[in-house]
């Protein structure tokens, strides 16, 4: 009776362990989704309102670095927990503070360079990134259907916003050497023409450069956020706290946005007005940043699993192709559709990554089994064969 009160309570607490992951899982999942909405939400607020990355990293710092200061004390003042980590520990937790904090810099640094889709999909390629990283610090298995789905992901996000420094730049003309030694006769209307031309191939070659640094950055986002989901699930599975890890990235970001003042104006520090849309978008910009971020947090620590919270995040590249069709008020091309279905295969088979690996191991057993009872019978009745033969 003992042992199978033993295996009863074996089996009951395997039945609550497996309740508790897929409850961790769709827990982790809504998380990611809330956070990929505030977040596409935000860039369009940036854009809109033309708040630069130093405006909204001081204020969205000093808001970060108040609240979950105060949720840390609080936290370690009831349980009293011991912090003594060891220093491998803290230097991952400043590692995964500064990482997160320019990551996210540079994505809200390069908003105004570049169109929201372009920037997204730049940002998203960061599921390729997560599973090389994930086997570098988590010692996660690197299969060829992880490196096969980031492949596919990346392609399928590059269908989707067709960025202009693949597919062409057919919204950018080439430009033209003009002579800067020239003269411009206003009262010409010939010469006026001129001018007005010159001054437009100025503004493209702006915007070309400003294009191309905003792709770098991207990439590094895309880099950065790899690398610090990675130490995040390190840092959770050693102890660290969630709210540690918001102060730490805040305390970068609030020190980034103060050091990059003189390359991004920051007008709230030189008492500069923001305009009326400025002011009132600033706060909400600022607080869409904290609980994006947080959310993004809370996932990594329901999932424990960079790569798949990699791969969840980038159906934000979905989110922002349904956002362009209802502003611009059109349908995506069929280029973009086949991108989307990419993308979605691609996640979801990364969801299910080792169901897909056992059936395929499955199948490959029974095929063995099957050849081998097959060649096993073949053998028996070529046996038979010769007895009758021999026999006659």
């Amino acid at each position: 009776s003992k042992s199978k009160a033993k295996a009863m309570d074996k089996s009951g607490s395997l039945s609550v362990d497996s309740k508790r992951g897929t409850k961790n899982i769709i827990l982790g999942v809504i998380c990611i989704l809330v956070s990929n909405l505030l977040y596409i939400g935000n860039n369009y607020i940036i854009k809109w309102s033309q708040l630069t990355a130093s405006e909204v990293g001081m204020v969205r710092g000093v808001l970060q670095v108040l609240i979950f200061s105060g949720l840390f004390i609080r936290e370690h003042t009831k349980s009293n927990k011991n912090l003594n980590f060891e220093n491998k520990t803290k230097v991952m937790l400043l590692l995964y503070g500064f990482f997160m904090a320019t990551s996210t810099f540079a994505c809200l640094a390069a908003i105004p360079m570049m169109p929201i889709d372009d920037l997204v999909v730049i940002c998203f390629t960061s599921p390729a990134f997560a599973v090389i990283f994930s086997y570098w610090l988590l010692k996660t298995d690197l299969t060829l259907l992880k490196i096969l789905l980031s492949i596919g992901i990346i392609v399928g996000d590059i269908f989707v916003v067709q960025p202009s420094f693949i597919f062409g730049e057919d919204k950018m003309v080439e430009l033209e050497q003009f002579s800067q030694n020239s003269t411009v006769d206003l009262n010409d209307g010939k010469n006026l023409t001129a001018s007005l031309e010159i001054l437009r191939d100025q503004e493209l070659g702006t915007d070309r450069m400003n294009y191309y640094i905003g792709v770098g950055l991207c990439f590094y986002t895309a880099i950065g956020i790899a690398f610090a989901t990675s130490l995040s699930t390190k840092l959770s599975s050693s102890g660290m706290s969630n709210n540690a890890l918001m102060v730490s990235a805040a305390a970068f970001g609030l020190i980034l946005s103060l050091a990059f003042t003189p390359v991004l104006p920051n007008r709230l520090l030189f008492g500069e007005s923001l305009g009326s849309i400025g002011y009132y978008c600033l706060p909400v910009a600022a607080l869409n940043t904290v609980l994006a971020f947080w959310f993004l947090t809370l996932s990594l620590d329901y999932l424990r699993n960079p790569t798949l919270v990699g791969m969840l995040r980038s159906t934000q590249i979905l989110m922002s192709l349904v956002s362009e069709s209802f502003i611009d008020k059109m349908l995506p091309d069929p280029l973009s559709l086949t991108g989307s279905m990419i993308v979605l295969t691609s996640v979801c088979c990364m969801a299910i990554h080792n169901w897909i690996l056992d059936n395929i191991r499955k199948i490959s057993q029974a095929v063995r089994e099957n050849k081998k009872e097959l060649t096993t019978a073949t053998t028996s009745i070529e046996v038979q064969t010769e007895a009758a033969a021999t026999t006659v």
